[in-house]
């Protein structure tokens, strides 16, 4: 890593919501131990959108659940808005996933039979907090992914771009610390997959700080950072100048209907 690239993350010590200390994972598999990562150091900071790349083993996924409360390491330090979540039990894990962290999959990962409200409202349901003004939040994120007039639909009349919006309108809803996005357009054409991404865009400009895990680098350019993983440790990391515009792309993309009327 350059120097500059080390000054760059300096400026932004003070706000570090994400800091992982040599954190490790090893699965155990009969008398085989799978080392899944080898000691991680990652700060994340306040309104970043990061991405993370590596290839199949590399530990993306690990270092995913992990970073998103749904598992501990087994040696290292994960600190979450200075709270310690790598020795916090199940409930506890639960309590601070639902409070602070918000996930988008690629499978979208919705209720099939719940309409898109119901959907978006479920991280309410399950807080254990009481909620002041749930239907404003729930309008506010569905607003603030374009799916106003969609309210009342499920699941199967939707398009995959439109169950993605329903996806991260619920990731929002909570109004979380991070939010978590693995291989989000992962199963979307290109076209829609640039929606997904501009919606990001829109999202970290607005203060939301975003860690997006994909294998696609021209994904990962509209990121401002890339860290690379590979065998389970932190390989490279790079500073994006200028990331990709999702809005301006978009502009320059043939509409699907332009396409399917040229064939």
């Amino acid at each position: 890593m350059n120097n500059n690239f080390n000054k760059s993350l300096d400026t932004k010590k003070q706000n570090i919501i994400i800091d992982t200390a040599n954190i490790t994972k090893t699965y155990k598999i009969g008398d085989i131990e799978i080392k899944a990562l080898r000691g991680i150091n990652l700060k994340i900071s306040e309104g970043e959108f990061v991405s993370i790349m590596g290839p199949s083993g590399s530990g993306k996924s690990t270092l995913m659940n992990i970073i998103g409360c749904l598992d501990i390491p087994t040696s290292g330090d994960y600190f979450l808005e200075n709270i310690d979540v790598s020795k916090l039990n199940d409930n506890q894990l639960a309590d601070i996933r639902n409070k602070k962290v918000g996930f988008v999959f690629q499978t979208f990962n919705l209720l099939a039979r719940a309409n898109a409200v119901h959907n978006i409202e479920l991280p309410l349901i399950y807080s254990k907090d009481k909620i002041r003004n749930k239907d404003k939040n729930i309008r506010a994120a569905i607003k603030s992914v374009g799916l106003t007039g969609w309210e009342k639909h499920r699941p199967s009349e939707l398009s995959g771009g439109e169950r993605q919006r329903v996806a991260i309108a619920r990731s929002l809803v909570n109004d979380p610390t991070i939010i978590l996005a693995d291989e989000p357009t992962g199963n979307l054409d290109s076209v829609t997959g640039e929606e997904i991404m501009a919606i990001f865009q829109k999202l970290n400009k607005k203060g939301k700080t975003i860690l997006l895990i994909t294998h696609e680098l021209s994904v990962a350019q509209h990121t401002q950072r890339i860290i690379y993983l590979r065998d389970g440790i932190i390989s490279n990391q790079e500073k994006i100048e200028n990331p990709t515009d999702a809005e301006e792309r978009l502009k320059q993309m043939p509409k699907l209907e332009d396409k399917m009327n040229s064939l």
